[in-house]
């Protein structure tokens, strides 16, 4: 007889690990929605969205389920991915940071699974192609999370590198700074 207070172990349990990855085709993008551009207390900033009509995501993965480590490669591919960003630039400091990203993927994702021989594995893409759906909400936050930190990153890295040499200011005191 079991306790009530007793647990059973979780055998359906599984980590998956992406890494070595690429994405694809991010310079086939057409502008969506209006773009802004406005200039007010030293701060140029810039409002725009864009439509990214094919997106294809490639990533090597290890996925850790009870007794089994199973490895190969996922190839992902969407339509139609909106973005929107908005990039703002201090005409004081010389900075240019990000204020905000949005990212959209009103399409379906698709995924095939290859084994570590490079195989198609039908059985494991049929399976992911039912749940992704479900986690399709999900997977894009994540997205937007990390590239909001990538863009973040390599924004910070040029500041690092121009705002010390202030390689603009004859620009900005000259032309932006009589407008107001």
């Amino acid at each position: 007889m079991r306790s009530p207070n007793s647990v059973d172990p979780m055998l359906y349990k599984a980590d998956l690990n992406l890494y070595s990855g690429i994405l694809k085709y991010l310079s086939v993008l057409e502008r969506y929605g209006d773009a802004t551009l406005t200039y007010d207390g030293r701060i140029l900033k810039m409002d725009v969205g864009f439509v990214f009509k094919f997106l294809q995501v490639t990533y090597n993965y290890i996925l850790k389920m009870g007794l089994f480590d199973l490895n190969g490669r996922i190839l992902a591919t969407t339509k139609d991915v909106r973005s929107k960003i908005s990039v703002m630039f201090n005409t004081t400091e010389y900075t240019l940071g990000l204020n905000k990203l949005e990212i959209q993927t009103p399409g379906r994702i698709k995924v095939i699974l290859k084994n570590k021989n490079g195989g198609t594995d039908w059985i494991n893409t049929a399976i992911a192609n039912i749940i992704i759906p479900f986690l399709q909400s999900t997977i894009t936050s994540n997205v937007q999370i990390q590239a909001t930190n990538a863009i973040r990153m390599y924004f910070n890295e040029i500041n690092r590198i121009i705002v010390p040499h202030k390689v603009f200011p004859g620009i900005f005191e000259n032309q932006l700074l009589k407008c107001t």
